[in-house]
């Protein structure tokens, strides 16, 4: 009984998810640990000169969050201060993956501190609700 009750709030997330307006993949994902799934956000983020493909992100508290950088132009990078969140700078090309779990509800800055990339314009913001 307890299981049916897991899988169908599952299910409920998964579709909610599917129905919200996000650019970004939904999925579930098996902590070897706690024997649970937890909720997975994926999101795709593309650097190029002076510019993220994605401006906001949004995320429910609690969910897993995977970003995959990848970098088409330029030397580039991606932090998030309040989270201690920090790539490593990537060049033309090259993909890194970033992962949390989003816990603190609130509204976060992501910008790439090299050279003055930020000053024009390469930030965003990622909110947790």
């Amino acid at each position: 009984m307890k299981l049916i009750y897991i899988l169908t709030t599952l299910f409920l997330l998964v579709l909610s998810g599917c129905s919200s307006n996000t650019n970004s993949n939904t999925d579930l994902e098996l902590d070897s640990l706690k024997g649970e799934y937890n909720v997975v956000r994926e999101f795709d983020i593309d650097m190029s000169n002076f510019a993220y493909s994605k401006k906001v992100i949004t995320v429910e508290s609690g969910v897993k969050v995977r970003i995959k950088l990848t970098n088409s132009n330029g030397f580039h990078n991606f932090i998030i201060d309040d989270l201690n969140i920090k790539s490593d700078v990537l060049s033309i090309a090259d993909t890194e993956y970033i992962e949390f779990i989003a816990i603190n509800k609130g509204a976060y800055v992501y910008y790439s501190a090299i050279s003055d990339d930020k000053v024009k314009g390469m930030i965003g913001t990622l909110y947790i609700e």
